[in-house]
């Protein structure tokens, strides 16, 4: 088994969406401070050379489709059928972007949950179905994963709590073994869930989390999403409860025998186009200096 390391890199360097350049010196950083994975977002015509260049360097990417759907309002929950078709296209576009840059895997989110909970299992019963057509399309050796978002603070997401995205992924798996899901302690906060407690719960259907944090106070300007600095003020969790979070994940999956990719992810507001990169790197050095040996 091995726990890899990896950055939410378009998150933290937004420029390196569209500069390429941005974007091989953002990778060629995280790989000196031995992370291994790099998780971005890139338009469909650019992704094969993002994906060339963390091939060339011995990096592996992660398509973040998730960027893309919520930019778009793609939602592949949708009730309506032509909202809904025309989501599952768009995840197409990005099943071939991925596949172009060669990435190891491909992220996407549920879509907004219905305004009436009366419709959440209708459109439970779309996304089984919008995730079925997606995994026929997407090749065997890429891993589809979903990543659960809030459901009452911002992004709106029919998956969602945690027994819910367990339930979901274990339909989906029964005929699909490369669906996963990717946890993330942001949302897992939103939902009002217990970090330690969700991961171990997702550990049987999950091998990839992002280590998040959120501001849960609405009069703050970073409430909800903004996927804030581990360090900020009022934010759910900080450096230190991170940190531990990632010892007890190491010490999960080792016990389980299961592979595992731990992203840092934080959104950069400012600091020019190389983010807030040094602050992070700087804030957290047991994620950015910390060799993990593999078994």
């Amino acid at each position: 088994m091995s726990v890899k390391k990896s950055i939410v890199l378009t998150a933290l360097l937004p420029a390196a969406e569209t500069e390429q350049r941005i974007f091989e010196m953002g990778a060629s950083t995280m790989k000196a401070y031995d992370l291994s994975v790099i998780e971005f977002y890139a338009p469909w015509d650019t992704a094969k050379r993002r994906g060339d260049f963390l091939k060339s360097h011995g990096l592996c990417g992660v398509y973040l489709a998730a960027t893309y759907q919520k930019r778009n309002h793609s939602h592949l929950c949708s009730l309506g059928n032509k909202e809904r078709k025309s989501a599952v296209e768009d995840a197409k576009y990005c099943i071939d972007a991925a596949s172009d840059a060669q990435v190891k895997s491909i992220l996407f989110t549920s879509g907004r949950r219905p305004n009436d909970p009366a419709q959440y299992q209708s459109a439970y019963s779309v996304l089984v179905d919008s995730f079925s057509e997606l995994m026929e399309y997407a090749p065997k050796t890429m891993d589809v994963v979903l990543e659960p978002g809030d459901r009452d603070v911002d992004a709106m997401q029919l998956v969602g709590p945690t027994e819910l995205a367990i339930r979901f992924a274990n339909d989906i798996r029964k005929e699909y073994p490369n669906f996963f899901l990717t946890m993330d302690t942001s949302h897992i906060a939103q939902l009002g869930e217990n970090a330690l407690t969700a991961l171990r719960k997702a550990s049987c259907v999950c091998h990839h989390v992002h280590l998040a944090n959120c501001i849960l106070q609405r009069a703050n300007p970073l409430y909800g999403d903004k996927h804030p600095l581990f360090s900020c003020m009022n934010g759910v969790y900080d450096d230190e409860e991170l940190h531990a979070v990632y010892d007890n994940l190491v010490v999960m999956f080792r016990q389980q025998r299961k592979d595992l990719t731990i992203a840092v992810e934080v959104i950069s507001r400012n600091g020019g186009e190389f983010g807030w990169m040094d602050e992070v790197i700087k804030g957290s050095p047991w994620f950015f200096s910390k060799i993990i040996d593999e078994e």
